[in-house]
This record gives structure tokens, C-alpha cells and sequence, in this order.
């Protein structure tokens, strides 16, 4: 699922949200610098949340880069916390 935020014409905030019937995951949550700190990130992940569990998600997991601090912020004061569950790993395909 792809979910967004739009003034007007402005794409504001994104993030994708993929559900494998279980667990969910958000990926690439990003919000346009001067539109943070609105509490619009706060409201699509809770909508998005909203959504994954009345479709039976259990527990969902976020990507976090790891240079970016203010958004372990973020993630942190919306309930995620550091998962000592599953440990990331990556494969790069193309060329």
C-alpha cells in the first residue's frame, strides 16, 4: 500500500506500507522539510495503522536509515521501538 498526503497540489508526506497477512512494514515514510513538525506524519502512520490491523495485521515493523536521527525521534514517540526480533539484511540486484 502506498499511502499520501496532499495540499492542493503538493505531495506532502508518503509512506509504503506492505502486510504479508501477519506482520506489516513501513518503508520511506518522508515528509517535505517545511511541512514537518505539523503532526502530519503522527496522523498517516496512525491511519495507515489503522488500516493494517482492521485488514489482521498483528505487528508491524519500520526502515530506519541509520544517518537520520530525527527520525528515530519520530518513530520512537509513535510507540516503535528497537527490534531485537529480526536483524536487516540487504542484496543488492541491478547492475
Amino acid at each position: 500500500m502506498f499511502f499520501t498526503v496532499w495540499d492542493g497540489n503538493v505531495l506532502v508526506d508518503t509512506v509504503i506500507a506492505a502486510w504479508d497477512g501477519w506482520r506489516a512494514h513501513f518503508a520511506r515514510l518522508s515528509v517535505k522539510p517545511e511541512y514537518r513538525r505539523q503532526r502530519i506524519a503522527r496522523e498517516l502512520v496512525e491511519r495507515s495503522e489503522k488500516l493494517l490491523t482492521d485488514r489482521g495485521a498483528k505487528r508491524v515493523y519500520a526502515d530506519i536509515l541509520k544517518d537520520s536521527p530525527e527520525a528515530f525521534d519520530f518513530w520512537r514517540s509513535v510507540g516503535f521501538t528497537p527490534n531485537d526480533v529480526v536483524e536487516p539484511y540487504a542484496k543488492n540486484i541491478g547492475p
